[in-house]
């Protein structure tokens, strides 16, 4: 396999991710206290503000992955066989896992931050659910901005490591 193999099979199985996440967004959303309502945005709009950005952020990566996959492997191409890694080379994948799994977690974190930033309260039993505060959009957007940073800077975090190691 070759590291562009490597990094197509880590974008797609992220965008399976995303796509996963969005399909099971559907079954909780029909079964949300919105639903009693009755109405079609009523039905759909827990669906609207998670799960179909979810599930289009997936299929968009999906397809899209080859074209990313440029941007974060380097330009020459040869077989990537773990004998013949170098610790820059260990090291910008773990950077790319980390920046991958933080851009995970995140982005679903994120959408929910702005979702309820809408004012849309939700009644559960005789509790209404208030919105959050604009403050608890700043995590998740750092967390997306650091797996963005991973992601896309790895070489150049990897090599910097080990300067400052040596």
């Amino acid at each position: 396999m070759t590291n562009k193999s490597f990094a197509l099979l880590g974008f797609r199985l992220l965008s399976l991710y995303f796509i996963v996440t969005g399909v099971i967004a559907f079954p909780i959303a029909l079964s949300s206290p919105l639903m009693v309502d009755g109405s079609f945005f009523a039905i759909f709009l827990p669906y609207l503000g998670f799960g179909l950005p979810a599930l289009t952020a997936g299929l968009l990566l999906w397809f899209v992955a080859p074209y990313l996959v440029k941007y974060v492997t380097p330009k020459e191409e040869g077989p990537c066989s773990f004998s013949g890694m170098n610790v820059v080379d260990f090291y910008q994948v773990a950077f790319v896992i980390v920046g991958l799994f933080l851009l995970a977690y995140a982005l679903p974190e994120c959408l929910l931050v702005i979702f309820s930033l809408f004012d849309l309260p939700c009644k559960v039993s005789d509790m209404t659910i208030c919105r959050c505060p604009i403050g608890q959009l700043v995590l998740p957007l750092l967390k997306i901005l650091m797996g963005l940073w991973f992601l896309f800077r790895s070489h150049y975090l990897a090599r910097s490591l080990l300067k400052i190691h040596k």
